[in-house]
């Protein structure tokens, strides 16, 4: 959800910004979509440490503790 929020508003600053520099709807579609993308992508990060944060079943565990049975192993 937040990741939609800050696609939004990033979309909404950056053609505003190219708005006060003067340039035309091309360029304002042009700044809105690097800027949406930008933040988008910091959001999403945000978002992925912050719930790696407060999920207690991250802590202290190793890539090969998480899974339930090992990748090498097939099941008959």
């Amino acid at each position: 959800m937040i990741v939609i929020v800050a696609l939004v508003l990033g979309a909404l600053w950056g053609a505003l910004r190219a708005k006060k520099r003067g340039g035309n709807r091309l360029d304002m579609a042009q700044y809105g979509a690097v800027y949406a993308i930008g933040c988008a992508l910091v959001a999403l990060f945000l978002a992925i440490i912050t719930e790696r944060q407060l999920d207690p079943a991250y802590e202290g565990l190793t890539p090969a503790q998480t899974s339930e049975q090992p990748a090498d192993q097939t099941t008959e």
